[in-house]
């Protein structure tokens, strides 16, 4: 991550073959409206007790534009291993000689989100087979739509 900010900050050439780079904040929202952070079984019944469905990261971004519009890519890097979610789609960009400010819209990938496993359903009854020894929560894959505003000087 600290070489990707060094990047960052260095002034744009031509050896960057025509693209800026940014740090930005997006507002992610799940479409499949599943993530969460919390769920408990009372009485044998499963509870969500606390929803995750919508996000605010910051990113590092990417973009190629043309009269100020253009595409970009995104990531949120992690210290430890792999990018936790990358975003590509359109942006929109405002720019003088030194700065710009972006606005973007498109679709992320995360892969590593917090769900119920297999079997279980907010406010129904857990599965007969379960013993308590099964994760109540799981990870796996998910996607989402982004809003991202950045900037880059």
């Amino acid at each position: 991550m600290f070489v990707m900010l060094l990047f960052l900050a260095q002034q744009p050439t031509d050896d960057q073959w025509g693209f800026d780079f940014g740090i930005g904040i997006v507002l992610h929202s799940d479409l499949d409206d599943d993530r969460i952070k919390s769920a408990e079984i009372i009485n044998g019944i499963v509870i969500v007790t606390e929803e995750d469905s919508a996000q605010v990261k910051f990113v590092l971004e990417a973009h190629f534009v043309k009269k100020r519009f253009g595409p970009f890519i995104a990531i949120q890097p992690t210290l430890d291993g792999p990018p936790d979610s990358l975003g590509v789609g359109a942006l929109w960009s405002v720019r003088d000689e030194k700065r710009a400010f972006n606005l973007g819209v498109g679709v992320t990938w995360d892969q590593s989100i917090s769900v119920l496993a297999d079997g279980f359903k907010d406010g129904q009854l857990a599965p007969q087979w379960w013993d308590g020894d099964e994760p109540l929560i799981v990870k796996r894959d998910g996607r989402g739509v982004m809003l991202l505003v950045s900037a880059n000087f």
